[in-house]
């Protein structure tokens, strides 16, 4: 699920990361960021409007995408507070 456009403040925050990693000799990722919520993976695609979902972030959490298989789970490695 995604947003039709990414608030400009999100946007400028993976600019930034990106600047201060590349800084420190990463290699920025060639894809376009494109900031979503996965619901489900492996699902088809829908052509169905979605209601907007608003919610306050509080927190940024650095996390760690590990594969299992076919299992898929997030592993925290850093949060701040925003």
């Amino acid at each position: 699920l995604a947003a039709r456009s990414p608030p400009a403040a999100l946007l400028d925050l993976e600019q930034r990361l990106w600047d201060a990693l590349e800084a420190h000799g990463f290699a920025r990722e060639p894809r376009i960021y494109r900031p979503h919520l996965t619901l489900a993976r492996r699902a088809r695609a829908v052509d169905e409007v979605v209601e907007p979902v608003t919610w306050r972030v509080e927190t940024l959490v650095l996390a760690e995408s590990l594969t299992d298989g076919r299992k898929v789970h997030y592993e925290p490695l850093e949060g701040w507070s925003l």
